[in-house]
């Protein structure tokens, strides 16, 4: 088996990996990389439209976000957007919608009507909408809405639905118009990582590589490749898939949410255009745990055992999780969304909340849509982690990212370029 050389090798071909690439790619001290991905294609798992809500989130409607929070994630989707915005062409990558948050119910509506006051200033351009309001921008939120029920909105108009399959395209296209000494390699599944004197050996399916530092960007696989290198054993995984539904009509003419959870941190139901087919309106996501680490692929169930355990502080974690009444709803409410039959009516039933006059017969399932959100847990704290997640090591930065992955990806490059950096200069 050959053995290529580099000084930098980054793992994983999504969101996350190729936009680390594309800012390595303007650093000249770098001196070459490779970038290997185990598919054919880059983006094609979670970073895919069909497996993921296709939002550029700003954390002006996602109202799990305190102000804290907001501000983090605002600076990172505007990352996004200028980049975006600078594109030569669109070319499908990602078009212009509005964003909208709507409460229903007197208590939702006090709550939103806070929240309004406290974000305004970080969100100037945030419009405060009434019922008549909102049915001039969504008429099929007000159609058949009982008018005794108070309504409340919150819009925003310069927003972006996002093909991050084709974001991950360009990425790396730009790196390598950055830098000539870039190598992808495609079909490439790494098998095992070797510590050594001078860097780390990466054994794959078709390569030996050797590097003098490493990056695992590979979503729910990287926490599997940190234990067997004896970094993260204070963490299990709880893989959460997200599954959507659609309609064979456009009902929504942007993104709608509905209000947050605060105690969860998955994404509430929301309704929007399907970026891949505008007239079709997807909603979603459903959230459901299995013991896998990729969509579709009852295989990666032992990879699942290997990165997670079975002790008993794994065990504990998700029985103190799952303790919570709130969570054990929202557990039992997306188990009856799988059942034949009554799950479609009771999630038509649950997006009478968006839209009052749609029927089961408005839905359809869409089949392996939908990825897997790799949820890190603590297991000394008994907890679940929020946000992304870098485990690092000795030349080697291990990177687990949740939603909103895909809108902090330039702001988690920035962040693992730098630790790179600290690499490089020790």
């Amino acid at each position: 088996m050959n053995t290529k050389k580099y000084q930098i090798l980054i793992a994983g071909g999504g969101i996350t990996g190729s936009a680390l690439l594309y800012t390595l790619s303007q650093l000249p001290e770098i001196k070459n990389i490779a970038l290997i991905e185990k598919n054919s294609t880059l983006g094609s798992l979670n970073s895919s439209s069909l497996r993921n809500s296709q939002t550029l989130h700003f954390g002006d409607i996602e109202t799990n976000y305190n102000l804290e929070k907001a501000k983090l994630v605002n600076s990172g989707a505007q990352l996004v957007a200028d980049y975006l915005e600078k594109l030569p062409t669109n070319d499908g990558l990602f078009s212009h919608t509005q964003s909208m948050i709507l409460a229903v119910g007197e208590k939702e509506v006090a709550k939103l009507n806070k929240r309004f006051e406290d974000f305004k200033g970080l969100f100037p351009n945030l419009q405060k909408l009434e019922r008549a309001e909102i049915e001039k921008l969504e008429p099929k939120l007000i159609e058949g809405r009982d008018l005794d029920t108070p309504v409340l909105a919150l819009c925003s108009k310069d927003r972006y639905t996002v093909d991050y399959e084709k974001l991950c395209k360009q990425f790396v296209s730009d790196a390598q118009k950055n830098k000539s000494d870039i190598d992808i390699f495609f079909n490439t599944k790494i098998k095992q990582i070797k510590k050594t004197a001078s860097g780390y050996e990466i054994y794959t399916d078709t390569e030996k590589f050797e590097a003098e530092i490493v990056i695992i960007a590979m979503g729910a696989h990287s926490l599997l490749f940190a234990k067997q290198l004896g970094y993260g054993l204070e963490y299990s995984l709880l893989p959460v898939i997200g599954d959507y539904y659609s309609t064979t009509k456009p009902l929504l003419n942007g993104k709608v949410y509905t209000m947050q959870n605060e105690k969860l941190p998955f994404a509430a139901i929301h309704g929007d255009p399907n970026i891949l087919n505008p007239d079709e309106t997807r909603f979603g996501p459903t959230a459901l745990s299995l013991p896998i680490l990729e969509r579709g692929s009852m295989k990666t169930f032992f990879e699942f055992i290997k990165s997670t355990g079975l002790d008993w502080s794994s065990i504990a974690s998700v029985i103190k999780i799952n303790s919570d009444k709130e969570i054990i709803k929202f557990v039992l409410e997306n188990l009856i969304y799988t059942l034949p039959l009554i799950g479609r009516y009771m999630f038509a039933k649950t997006l009478r909340k968006i839209v009052p006059t749609i029927h089961v017969a408005d839905l359809q399932k869409e089949k392996g849509i939908g990825g897997i959100r790799p949820q890190l847990v603590n297991k000394k704290e008994r907890r679940l982690l929020l946000g992304a997640a870098e485990i690092l090591g000795d030349n080697i930065i291990f990177n687990v990212t949740p939603s909103p992955g895909a809108t902090a990806c330039l702001q988690t490059a920035k962040r693992m370029t730098k630790q790179i950096n600290l690499f490089l200069n020790k």
